[in-house]
């Protein structure tokens, strides 16, 4: 009786949780963007450093690539750059658990790239880093709201599925490409 006691209420927060978040992604799709013309290089840097100095990983390098074609985005600069933000802290995290999985012993080294280029009529912006890998059973949903492959304690689950969104609202489409190692 206890066991289905605890389970109830656990179901029931799940459920409670679950709505909070769908009301979240809700009300993050429903906004209309700001579209204007945006620096994208400025962008990265912003979103380079944001990211850099909360997470402090003196020894992860970040190399940006945009193209000229590239620089000037018709955008909303400031969901471009949560996007960016998310993106590169999965990527840094990504990084320095490779790292840490070597066993160096010092602290996490590594690059990740951000480029962008134009490709027929749109610009595709990438991130990549020099972590892991993502194994094929993951990989499928990683844009699932709670769904993380970090450990316990460590990510919510939320940073890709609000880019999913926050990329859909701007009229763009966000992929992924990995394999373990």
């Amino acid at each position: 009786p206890a066991l289905r006691d605890r389970l109830q209420v656990a179901t029931s927060e799940l459920s409670r949780v679950s709505k909070i978040i769908r009301d979240y992604l809700d009300h993050t799709r429903a906004g209309k963007p700001s579209i204007v013309a945006a620096d994208l290089r400025r962008l990265v840097e912003e979103a380079v450093r944001v990211t850099t100095s909360a997470l402090r990983r003196p020894g992860i390098r970040i190399v940006t690539e945009i193209g000229a074609e590239a620089a000037t985005v018709q955008t909303d600069p400031g969901l471009l750059r949560q996007i960016l933000i998310n993106l590169l802290t999965n990527a840094i995290d990504a990084t320095a658990a490779h790292q840490a999985d070597l066993g160096s012993g010092g602290p996490p080294t590594g690059r990740i790239f951000v480029s962008a280029k134009v490709v027929e009529d749109r610009i595709v912006l990438a991130v990549r880093d020099e972590g892991t890998g993502i194994p094929g059973e993951d990989l499928q949903r990683i844009f699932e709201p709670f769904y993380t492959t970090k450990g316990r304690g460590r990510g919510t689950g939320l940073g890709l599925s609000i880019c999913r969104e926050l990329t859909r609202s701007l009229g763009g489409k966000i992929t992924v490409e990995s394999a373990p190692g």
